[in-house]
């Protein structure tokens, strides 16, 4: 009998700590280890299993036959234990977010080019069945290119950017439009966005359609709670889709389009710990149903909308592919331009100096060699990182731009 692979819990985040449980009570994992305060080991040993309770990291990350990391510390911690999570050559399941800026997301993606490992951030949203649903539908061509995203959410005010709408919301308009060209954002603070404030924002995809969403925090609601309203407008017609009980459903979906009969249709709910399991159990099997890209985007549009905020300007994102093959590659070609104007030179001054002509046919080859590791050097994964850079003209969906 094949015995399934070993994880170690880095703290205490609810989701880390529940996913910790199923798997291993699914038998998907054995959870040997845990870091944490000593009041949480009867939680374990109630249990019947034999888990290890150390209070530091360093300690634990040197236990051998750890496959896995369940990384949930507190957000002040979680960029240091994921740092050296992956740098222990392990496959990790981190919870989102990483940090409430994206520096880190780029420097797991260096560690990962050595590795090899696994990243699966825990994002369980995009293994809903409202979310699958309403991706299966635009890849129909009912509704047709997607002209206008409108999005209205309200929500009961949180604690901490943490658990903030901000922090889930870029699944819906990255599956609605693609990747986000710009933005920008506005708020009733006076000079910082905070999380228990209205929140407006609008801009453009890279598609050239446009987006707008409205967050309304509500006293009222109880804590946690939120209610999302999305409607699409296309070519051909509109959907709307109402979320009463927040991102996991149960949603009501109407779309209409021309003559066409209207077509209304329920989603069930899935629940979090089902999305949570699902996409555990997926990234398990090697299927990825997230990846560390969607992670790193919902932080450097997070990032984005807190600086034009700052800086009352839209905000441009360039999105820049990166990797150690990528800028392998990049730099061959810097060298290779580089020879070229040199062989250019020598051609026009071979007349004034002519035994400079023999120089031309090495360079030729020098150049063609560049060129030829270009292609030699393997692919690897890579995520695009976005710079922003605010103009102080135009609006969200026109005007000037200033590009990094």
């Amino acid at each position: 009998m094949t015995m399934p692979p070993r994880a170690l819990l880095l703290g205490r985040h609810p989701d880390a700590v529940f996913l910790a449980v199923a798997l291993a009570e699914s038998g998907l994992l054995e959870l040997a280890a845990y870091v944490g305060p000593p009041n949480e080991a009867e939680r374990w040993q109630g249990r019947g299993w034999s888990v290890t309770l150390h209070r530091d990291l360093e300690t634990a990350l040197a236990l051998p036959g750890i496959d896995w990391i369940i990384a949930g510390d507190d957000l002040t911690h979680r960029p240091v234990s994921l740092r050296r999570a992956l740098q222990s050559e392990r496959h990790v399941f981190l919870a989102h977010p990483a940090d409430l800026e994206p520096d880190i997301c780029y420097e797991a993606l260096h560690i990962l080019g050595d590795t090899r490992k696994r990243l699966a951030p825990l994002l369980p949203q995009r293994t809903t069945g409202v979310f699958r649903q309403l991706g299966q539908f635009l890849q129909g061509t009912e509704l047709g290119l997607v002209q206008r995203v409108e999005m209205e959410i309200a929500f009961a005010p949180p604690p901490d950017w943490e658990s903030h709408p901000l922090m889930d919301l870029w699944h819906w308009l990255r599956l609605a439009g693609g990747e986000i060209a710009e933005l920008t954002a506005l708020t009733a603070e006076a000079e910082e966005a905070t999380p228990v404030g209205v929140l407006t924002l609008s801009g453009r995809f890279q598609a050239g359609a446009f987006f707008q969403v409205v967050l309304t925090p509500t006293p009222q609601s109880p804590a946690g709670s939120e209610r999302v309203r999305l409607t699409l407008r296309g070519e051909r017609g509109l959907c709307t889709l109402d979320l009463p009980a927040g991102w996991y459903g149960p949603g009501s979906f109407l779309a209409s389009s021309g003559a066409a009969s209207e077509r209304r249709e329920e989603w069930p709910a899935t629940s979090r710990p089902d999305a949570l399991l699902q996409l555990a159990r997926e990234t398990l099997a090697g299927q990825g149903p997230v990846t560390w890209t969607d992670a790193t985007r919902c932080l450097e549009l997070f990032s984005a909308v807190r600086r034009s905020v700052r800086r009352r300007r839209i905000v441009v994102l360039e999105y820049e592919s990166f990797g150690e093959v990528g800028n392998f590659k990049s730099a061959m070609t810097a060298l290779g331009c580089g020879v070229l104007l040199l062989i250019m030179i020598l051609f026009f001054a071979t007349p004034t100096v002519p035994w400079l002509k023999w120089l031309i046919v090495p360079l030729l080859l020098l150049f063609l060699g560049l060129q030829g590791l270009r292609w030699l050097a393997r692919d690897e994964p890579e995520v695009s990182s976005a710079s922003a850079q605010g103009s102080d003209e135009g609006s969200a969906e026109g005007g000037a731009k200033a590009s990094v």
